[in-house]
């Protein structure tokens, strides 16, 4: 299990606090390889480092962690452009955690009705 935003940068110091980074929203499944060489690298860091075509895809990401990561980007993107403000960092944050807590809980929960 891995946080995409690190857990090491949770606390009253930091931008998220324990709650926000420890939520469902947050975690995803990757290689064990991948997981202790970027555990405490910003969202950002990890997108660039997962996407730069040297790290296996299927290894690297589950499909949650993937759609994590597209988000990440889709935010940098908005950010590039001045359609997003938010401090650089921030490129995943915890409303983005809640909001992608909710959509894998609805399609857990209308799988498991199926």
């Amino acid at each position: 299990m891995e946080h995409y935003y690190p857990q090491a940068k949770a606390g009253a110091n930091n931008s998220l606090s324990e709650e926000e980074i420890n939520c469902f929203g947050n975690f995803a499944m990757i290689s064990a390889e991948s997981n202790s060489s970027g555990s405490n690298w910003d969202p950002k860091t990890k997108l660039d480092h997962y996407c730069d075509g040297k790290s296996n895809p299927v290894s690297v990401a589950s499909l949650k962690f993937q759609i994590m990561m597209q988000k990440c980007n889709d935010n940098n993107i908005a950010m590039l452009n001045g359609e997003l403000n938010r401090e650089h960092g921030m490129e995943w944050n915890a409303e983005d955690m809640k909001v992608h807590q909710q959509k894998m809980l609805d399609i857990i929960i209308i799988k498991g009705k199926v």
